[in-house]
């Protein structure tokens, strides 16, 4: 029987502990590395300390290892026949930069699986009980990057 191809689980966590679904929890128990992105969004304290107790093993990823180095270091553990998880706070593909790594993933011949959870877009457009089909484009607010803050959100 031959081995199965390693799949990179890309996890949306929500914006709270309560919104990590069942599905979540069991793809952080059962893969072989766990790899926790906080540069597109800032999870509260609660969240980290939730996070840590469900599995200790976290590894912190930067924003240089998923966008400047491609994610290598978890294409290295998918080469090693590893199954690993992608923590995103969120949903994972409200960012375009876990997009690109699903599509690296993939052409890399890796499985990759989403798994979605509740955005920063869908809660405040719910909570303030607006339609998302009456509103103009949706930018990011970004954090600088290289001493540059990007202007697109205020040319709307």
């Amino acid at each position: 029987m031959g081995q199965e191809t390693p799949t990179l689980y890309i996890v949306g966590l929500g914006l709270s502990p309560s919104n990590i679904t069942a599905e979540a929890l069991r793809v952080i128990r059962s893969v072989d590395a766990v790899f926790l992105e906080t540069y597109t969004s800032k999870g509260p304290t609660e969240f980290m300390d939730y996070l840590k107790s469900v599995r200790g093993d976290l590894i912190q990823v930067s924003r240089n290892d998923l966008e400047d180095r491609n994610g290598e270091v978890i294409m290295r553990k998918l080469e090693g026949g590893r199954n690993v998880a992608l923590l995103v706070i969120g949903d994972p593909m409200i960012a375009t930069t876990h997009a690109a790594i699903a599509v690296i993933a993939r052409r890399r011949g890796f499985n990759v699986r989403i798994i979605n959870s509740v955005s920063i877009v869908c809660a405040v457009l719910s909570q303030l009980g607006l339609s998302p089909y009456k509103l103009g484009p949706v930018a990011t607010i970004t954090y600088p990057r290289m001493g540059i803050l990007s202007m697109r959100p205020m040319r709307y």
